[in-house]
Order: C-alpha cells, then sequence, then structure tokens
C-alpha cells in the first residue's frame, strides 16, 4: 500500500476513533452512579517521582491501559481506578475511577437492548482511554516516592474503596521501584557496584553503577526502626490479590536491584506468590 494511503487512512481512523469519544466525563459520572458494585476492582498507582519519557509513556500506555485483561472485567460492575502518586501526599492522591457495563458476551436479552449495550462498552474504551491520558499526560517529578505508605492508604482508606471490595482486586504499581522517604531510602540502603553490561547485541560493553537492594526480610530483620516502620507500614492484603508490577526506567536505564525486595513485601503482605508478576521496561536506545 503506498506510503501516503496508509497515512491518510490512518489519519481517518483517528478522526472517526476521537469522534466516536463524546461525553466522556458524562459517561465516568454515569458509570460510577449506576454500574458500580463490591464485586471487583483494578487500582493502578503510578508512581509521580520521576519524569517520564515518551517512550515510557507509551510502553505503560501499551502495557498496562491497552490490556484489556487488566482494564476490563468479566461482569458488570467493576471499577478500574488509577493514582498518580506526587508530592501531595498519600492522603491526598486524587483517585480517578470508571465502571464497567455488562460485556457483550454477558447480555441479557431480555432485559437489556444489545445496542445500548454495544454503545456502553464502547464509551466505556473510551473512560480508560481518558484515564490513561489525564493520567500520563500530567507532569512527573517529586521529592519523595512514598510507594509504601501509598500501598498501605490505599488498601486501607475508605477514600479508595479496595479494602471494602469482597471478589476479585488486581493491584497495578508503575514505578521505578526505588522508595524515597525520610525513613526508608532505597538510594541510601541499596549498595552500588560496577557491573559490566551490553547495551545492546551489538553495541560495545560498558561499566554501569547498578545497585543490589536489601530484601524484605533483611529489612524487617534489623533491629532498628527502619525494621519495624516496614512491618508496621506492610497492609493485610489476600492470597487471591493479583499484583502487577511494571518497573520503568530512569534516565535511559531499567534497575532491577528492588525486585527481590517488593515479590518479598507483598508475599508478606498476604499475596500467592504466583499472583505477583513483575515486567521490566526495555532501555530505549
Amino acid at each position: 500500500m503506498p506510503r501516503l494511503v496508509s497515512i491518510v487512512i490512518c489519519m481517518l481512523f483517528a478522526i472517526d476513533s476521537h469522534a466516536s469519544c463524546t461525553q466522556t466525563k458524562e459517561f465516568i459520572d454515569y458509570s460510577l452512579a449506576k454500574y458500580c458494585d463490591t464485586a471487583k476492582s483494578t487500582f493502578v498507582l503510578i508512581d509521580g517521582s520521576d519524569a517520564l519519557s515518551v517512550e515510557s509513556r507509551s510502553w505503560i500506555s501499551t502495557n498496562v491501559f491497552g490490556d484489556k485483561n487488566l482494564t476490563h472485567f468479566n461482569d458488570r460492575g467493576g471499577k478500574f481506578s488509577v493514582s498518580v502518586l506526587k508530592d501531595s501526599g498519600v492522603a491526598n492522591m486524587e483517585v480517578n475511577s470508571v465502571c464497567s457495563p455488562t460485556p457483550m458476551s454477558k447480555i441479557n436479552l431480555f432485559t437489556e437492548a444489545p445496542n445500548k449495550v454495544k454503545a456502553a462498552n464502547k464509551k466505556y474504551d473510551c473512560a480508560i482511554d481518558y484515564l490513561r491520558d489525564t493520567s500520563l499526560g500530567q507532569s512527573f517529578g517529586a521529592r519523595k516516592s512514598l510507594i509504601i505508605e501509598a500501598i498501605e492508604e490505599i488498601f486501607t482508606s475508605p477514600k479508595y474503596e479496595m479494602k471494602e471490595v469482597d471478589g476479585p482486586r488486581k493491584f497495578i504499581l508503575v514505578s521505578d521501584l526505588f522508595q524515597n522517604s525520610s525513613v526508608l531510602n532505597f538510594h541510601k540502603l541499596c549498595t552500588k557496584y560496577d557491573r559490566v553490561i551490553s547495551a545492546c547485541q551489538n553495541c560495545p560493553k560498558s561499566k554501569i553503577k547498578s545497585t543490589a537492594c536489601p530484601t524484605y526480610n533483611q529489612i524487617i530483620g534489623h533491629k532498628s526502626g527502619v525494621g519495624k516502620y516496614l512491618k508496621t507500614a506492610t497492609p493485610k492484603l489476600r492470597t487471591s490479590d493479583e499484583v502487577y508490577i511494571y518497573n520503568t526506567n530512569v534516565r535511559g536505564r531499567v534497575d532491577e536491584s528492588a525486585h527481590d525486595f517488593w515479590r518479598g513485601f507483598f508475599i508478606e503482605a498476604g499475596v500467592d506468590e504466583n499472583n505477583i508478576i513483575i515486567q521490566s521496561e526495555l532501555v530505549h536506545h
């Protein structure tokens, strides 16, 4: 297909897609009032401590907001929520949510009009795109990164409504995974060492400063205030909860040294280790 024709088709598709996403805010308000129940919920926490590159935003858009296994539900009423962790504090995080209509596969032909349900599902797709754009479109960069405190707040505070969910819960953490608070600072706890890496298959090898972070149990076992604080701040989750961790890159590199800590953190919180999935963003060159 000629390149010009391809470009025109893509432009027409984009225009049509945009045109179909009308009254998205009104649909979100309607869904929260009419569709929501406490049976299932997915919560996305985006760590806003470091600026995200265009490539990182695209990676998050594809792997989180573009994955219907995360954003969509098998029944009506599931709530999808997003918060961005910034300097305003964990208790003041803004949360944006939308609730799902009946999926087309579960429509009841005796009580629901197929055309209306189809339209509602299309509006739900638009709402997910809206939450993506409003979240990733923000300016990022904070002095601290209170990831542990934010997770504890999400699962205990009535504001975020995760504690009230009596069915399946999914929690998605998008972060470089480096906790940075006055009590627990990974930039100090994680020791630096030289590691030889190859940036790509045909690139020359180079030395970079890498890190080794203590595990959750190592910090807990320390007889200091840090260990006691961490144990107190670890929320009580459920074995059936699903945790998805997306390790973003910062300034062109991905540091995976905190993976063992976070795996241990969620296991100690009560999550089955088989329900914890960690995925790292590739380095962009």
